[in-house]
């Protein structure tokens, strides 16, 4: 078994190497490729920052807001399982049905502030997709003037990168081209 496993890596190697070899020259010149660290390139453009900074502020008002009827609805349950032996049937319909219309509105208004077209996922669409664009378009320049091939980004989890040359990441030239010098 360890005899096949050899001679299959070898012949694999053999197939790498002779295909390496018969590729036009031109062909291998533009087989390059460049790493990025989006996080680190956003994370010193100043305009990210703040952007950054004001969605969480907002989100932390949208919480707040959400949480308070959460609360409350927390608060009217307690109530009437303290009272429920001594209330009628019409008065305990009445609070549960009161119960579920605040939990609903408070379902409602996490939606509106934090659902896939809510007011957070807007903001992010205004704010943060410009500086986004601008990042991508900087990437597009320096791949075009240098004749890079791919560019990716080391910080997502997309992919894998298990070895990497750090001079092959270019994220302070992307910050260069953006106008912002890094200490």
């Amino acid at each position: 078994m360890k005899e096949i496993r050899k001679t299959a890596l070898l012949a694999l190697i053999a197939l790498v190497a002779s295909v390496g070899m018969t590729l036009p020259s031109r062909a291998q010149d533009y087989i390059t490729y460049a790493l990025v660290d989006m996080q680190y390139i956003l994370t010193n453009i100043p305009q990210y920052k703040e952007a950054t900074e004001q969605l969480q502020e907002t989100a932390k008002g949208y919480t707040a807001e959400v949480k308070k009827l959460q609360d409350q609805a927390g608060t009217l349950y307690a109530d009437y399982r303290k009272q429920m032996g001594s209330l009628s049937a019409d008065q305990r319909a009445s609070r549960e049905k009161q119960i579920v219309e605040v939990e609903n509105r408070a379902a409602e208004l996490q939606q509106k502030y934090f659902g896939p077209k809510g007011e957070m996922a807007k903001l992010q669409e205004q704010r943060i997709k410009p500086i986004q664009d601008k990042v991508y378009e900087a990437i597009k320049l320096y791949s075009r003037k240098y004749g890079v091939y791919m560019v990716l980004d080391r910080a997502s989890g997309m992919g894998t990168i298990v070895y990497a040359d750090p001079a092959a990441d270019i994220s302070n030239d992307i910050l260069k081209i953006l106008g912002i010098s890094v200490k």
